[in-house]
């Protein structure tokens, strides 16, 4: 984050939620378009996985 990697425009606050959500005890987020959500499930969508 501290290398401006991801905008504040951007994807920079899904990301900062993401680690927020991973660093206090989550397993995993998805970050998606609303249009993918039902493919993203199944595996086959696009998207960005953050697992801990």
């Amino acid at each position: 984050m501290s290398q401006n990697h991801f905008p504040p425009g951007s994807m920079g606050p899904k990301i900062e939620a993401a680690i927020h959500f991973i660093e206090n005890g989550g397993k995993e987020v998805i970050i998606t378009s609303i249009e993918q959500v039902e493919q993203t499930l199944k595996n086959k969508g696009r998207c960005t996985r953050i697992t801990a």
